[in-house]
């Protein structure tokens, strides 16, 4: 990987807005640049939490929907690390809730296990789909009952047995 790849990278993981900028705007063609595991600067700025470099790389064309080299995207990474925020806001800007990785995961089999209750909530507004199985022939719900979740049951309307 060059050198300017790995400086937006780590001036990503680092939170170091003005860096990443400055390499994107001098080179717009690495905004939809992948690295080893196949993140996208988008997708690697919502598992980090960077608001502001999320808003960045989405107002100059990334694209939302990227997955990596396991098939999630932006939007799923941020439900997996319970990053509100960021979840907001790639939904706001079209993030796909239909999505699903190579193991057959959804946005909401991560918020499942990890989402915050408002994180749930927005993704129930978004009409995500908790009842998708994944290659193990689990939905969402069947996560949220085996893992004792019930606030991702209960904004589903779900019972807990």
């Amino acid at each position: 990987m060059n050198e300017l790849i790995l400086s937006l990278y780590s001036a990503i993981r680092s939170g170091e807005t003005s860096e990443v900028k400055a390499i994107i705007l001098d080179t717009p063609s690495l905004i939809n640049t992948t690295d080893e595991r196949g993140f996208t600067p988008l997708i690697m700025a919502a598992y980090f939490n960077r608001l502001e470099i999320v808003r960045f790389l989405i107002e100059n064309g990334a694209r939302i929907n990227d997955v990596d080299g396991a098939g999630n995207t932006a939007l799923m990474g941020a439900v997996f690390k319970g990053f509100s925020e960021v979840a907001e806001y790639l939904l706001s800007k079209g993030a796909s809730v239909y999505t699903r990785n190579f193991n057959g995961a959804n946005v909401m089999t991560y918020a499942a296990g990890f989402g915050t209750a408002e994180i749930i909530d927005m993704l129930v507004e978004a009409q995500a789909d908790a009842t998708l199985k994944d290659n193990k022939g689990m939905s969402a719900i069947d996560y949220a009952k085996k893992q004792g979740n019930t606030a991702f049951l209960e904004a589903l309307g779900e019972t807990t047995n």
